[in-house]
């Protein structure tokens, strides 16, 4: 087993998912565990969920669950509940940032595909974007490669 002293901060923005959390964690403890023991990140790597201003019991299920949680008092939006999770990652210096979806929407199983080729990390790219095209319409069909390449350069 190799050792790896990079630190991994998975951002959870949340809204309204008390009901999904509970399989949730469970998904992402045992992925984490999995990277901790396959020695691809640091021990010290943490799943940080942000309660974007919630109206049900998501805050409540979090603290009931063990959940690190940023509990927001208002909703900021995805945007904001994201760069909280951002924010923290530098505070606290964590090496990598990683948002997933709170309600199990993304696959778990493809973090280390996101910070990992061939082995190697990620470290020196600052931003990585997953863009869906599977719905194109006679507008996206322009911007969205033409956004690609804008990012891209």
């Amino acid at each position: 087993m190799k050792k790896n002293s990079l630190v991994l901060n998975l951002v959870i923005p949340c809204y309204n998912e008390e009901e999904a959390l509970p399989l949730t964690k469970k998904e992402l403890d045992k992925k984490m565990s999995n990277l901790m023991e396959e020695g691809l990140i640091s021990e010290n790597s943490k799943v940080v969920l942000v309660n974007d201003g919630s109206k049900d019991n998501t805050y409540l299920v979090c603290k009931e669950n063990n959940i690190n949680c940023i509990n927001l008092i208002r909703n900021l939006g995805i945007g904001g509940a994201v760069q909280t999770g951002y924010k923290l990652a530098d505070i606290k210096n964590y090496d990598i940032a990683v948002q997933y979806d709170g309600d199990g929407q993304h696959d778990i199983n493809s973090l280390e595909n996101r910070i990992l080729i061939n082995g190697t990390f990620l470290c020196l790219i600052f931003l990585i974007l997953g863009i869906r095209i599977y719905m194109m319409t006679r507008f996206s069909f322009f911007f969205r490669p033409f956004a690609c390449v804008l990012v891209a350069n």
